[in-house]
């Protein structure tokens, strides 16, 4: 299963965890924030069509920090994975 997420200047995704290991594919340019429950914030730049492996676990929340909208791609399921 592939999921989408598109979001404008300043827009965020509440608070979420991922249960399984996952990757992110950058649909188009993007300056991002990743912040976690425990204050730790994470600049994520993300270039067109680049792909990030993320584990799971994690409660956080992204936001789009720069000027355009951002959008992306992530699946948890690969050959052999879980949902």
């Amino acid at each position: 299963m592939i999921r989408t997420c598109a979001l404008e200047p300043g827009e965020s995704q509440p608070l979420h965890r991922h249960d399984h290991p996952y990757l992110v594919v950058a649909v188009q340019d993007a300056e991002n924030l990743v912040q976690t429950v425990d204050g730790t914030r994470i600049d994520a730049d993300e270039p067109t069509g680049g792909v990030v492996y993320r584990n799971p676990g994690t409660i956080h929340m992204f936001t789009n920090v720069g000027g355009t909208r951002t959008s992306r791609a992530w699946s948890n399921r690969w050959q052999g994975g879980a949902t």
